[in-house]
């Protein structure tokens, strides 16, 4: 909710400001999609006074930050201190989403630029604002919750990777991530996730 908020913040700003013809379209969807989100809030009403009695996120610190932030590179429900290789995975992304925007820039390219920076800010200010409202008011900050933002991040990368005019380093760039991303994809097919809830339900019969 808070990362589609941002999103529609920051389309609202940037119509205001570049794209006034734009605004009445925008606010027709925009108010659609609020129109339609509406009955949802009932649920959402009675979820936050029912979480509020019993509250069980702990608070939020600087390796959950940084676990948040490796989340596109990591396992669901990895409790570990983030790998090596999610984090170098998130060090080349953040690399290639800088060079994207940069290169296009420079070749005029307002437009991919701007979309990168739109998909970034969205993943990045959705995680600050859920950081601060953790340390001012109360933790929120689950990791599997960042999922969600997953990919916008992820297609912030992508168009970043188009930046390079070559496909011999688009091909070597993705290469790199699809193999640092490895020891993941070997962990989510041998590790067991709700391993004794499958065994007592085997046991029960269900």
């Amino acid at each position: 909710l808070v990362a589609l908020f941002f999103t529609h913040l920051i389309a609202f700003i940037y119509i205001l400001i570049k794209a006034r013809g734009r605004l009445k379209p925008y606010l027709i969807t925009a108010g659609s999609v609020l129109l339609l989100y509406l009955p949802w809030l009932i649920i959402f009403f009675i979820q936050t006074y029912y979480i509020s009695k019993g509250f069980w996120i702990p608070p939020a610190n600087w390796y959950k930050i940084l676990s948040a932030l490796v989340v596109p590179f990591s396992v669901k429900f990895d409790n570990l201190f983030p790998s090596i290789y999610s984090i170098l995975a998130l060090l080349i992304s953040f690399g290639i989403i800088i060079t994207g925007i940069i290169r296009f820039i420079k070749e005029k390219k307002y437009v991919e630029a701007k979309s990168i920076l739109l998909f970034f800010s969205v993943f990045f200010l959705t995680l600050l604002f859920v950081i601060l409202f953790s340390w001012i008011i109360v933790p929120i900050l689950v990791l599997r919750y960042m999922t969600a933002c997953t990919g916008v991040f992820l297609l912030a990368v992508v168009l970043g990777t188009n930046a390079f005019k070559k496909q011999v380093i688009q091909f070597c760039t993705v290469g790199v991530l699809l193999l640092l991303m490895l020891p993941v994809n070997i962990s989510i097919f041998i590790d067991k996730y709700n391993g004794p809830m499958r065994e007592i339900a085997e046991e029960l019969g269900i």
